[in-house]
């Protein structure tokens, strides 16, 4: 019986937290701008700043994230050197690709990396159509869940690790071969 009574009082704690980090998810809205990597190095980024809240949920925010990945609500955050503004869901793969390092994104596509061409923009050229966008969402998932239980956690130091600005959070998911 006291089994049962601990249970029902712990029942709405457990569902809340699972509200709270959709709830932070679903406020990609507020981000106004995303790290970028060519950055004085001596850089300590806002360790408060909502980006990195969500990445500090790891793997407790990825399905969130994924479910965002079809949102092209345009936001006001600048697409470093290709122009224009990030969607929702284009901040969400941001995110994602904080939490998971090295997400083979153009396998994910389904289309190759233009190593002779625009290079990375390819990626912003294929995902303007939302029914590519929608398939990169099923994709991801597929993907993600394919792969979730070969994802381990790595702790790394900043110094030349991934990019010049020292991270509020210190590691990554990868994918164990």
């Amino acid at each position: 019986m006291k089994k049962i009574a601990l249970v029902l009082f712990l029942f709405p704690y457990l569902n809340f937290a699972q509200k709270n980090e959709a709830t932070l998810v679903d406020s990609l809205c507020f981000i106004e701008n995303l790290p970028h990597c060519l950055v004085q190095k001596t850089q300590v980024l806002d360790s408060n700043a909502l980006y990195w809240r969500i990445v500090r949920l790891k793997d407790k925010a990825i399905p969130y994230l994924i479910e965002h990945i079809d949102d092209t609500t345009t936001t006001t955050v600048t697409i470093q050197y290709f122009g224009g503004n990030y969607t929702l869901g284009d901040i969400a793969y941001e995110v994602l690709k904080e939490i998971i390092k090295d997400i083979p994104t153009f396998e994910i596509l389904g289309i190759p990396y233009d190593s002779t061409g625009c290079g990375y923009c390819s990626y912003w050229q294929h995902l303007n159509d939302l029914s590519n966008r929608k398939k990169f969402k099923i994709a991801l998932q597929k993907w993600y869940y394919k792969n979730q239980e070969n994802l381990i956690w790595k702790g790394y130091k900043w110094e030349g690790e991934i990019c010049f600005y020292r991270k509020p959070i210190i590691g990554y998911y990868i994918l164990e071969k």
